[in-house]
């Protein structure tokens, strides 16, 4: 099983993600005229978030194969 501390900080961002592809969202549908630019960051944000959940997911699954270089690599992106 891989690293608790690694997934709980995946899913951290992934949770802060998907927050401000709603913050976005809702400031884009605010706007008088809807600035198609803000909610193409809002969606692609939440898309990066709902990889990242995916992700954790799978490091978190009995079944997991991650590598030792996917946990390095799956670290470096929570620390970022």
């Amino acid at each position: 099983m891989a690293d608790f501390s690694i997934i709980a900080s995946i899913i951290g961002i992934a949770g802060a993600g998907f927050r401000l592809s709603l913050v976005l969202n809702a400031v884009g549908a605010g706007m008088a005229t809807p600035d198609v630019e803000i909610q193409s960051i809002a969606r692609a944000i939440s898309e990066y978030a709902f990889t990242l959940k995916q992700l954790a997911l799978t490091l978190e699954s009995a079944k997991s194969i991650a590598t030792q270089s996917a946990m390095e690599t799956a670290k470096q992106i929570a620390d970022q």
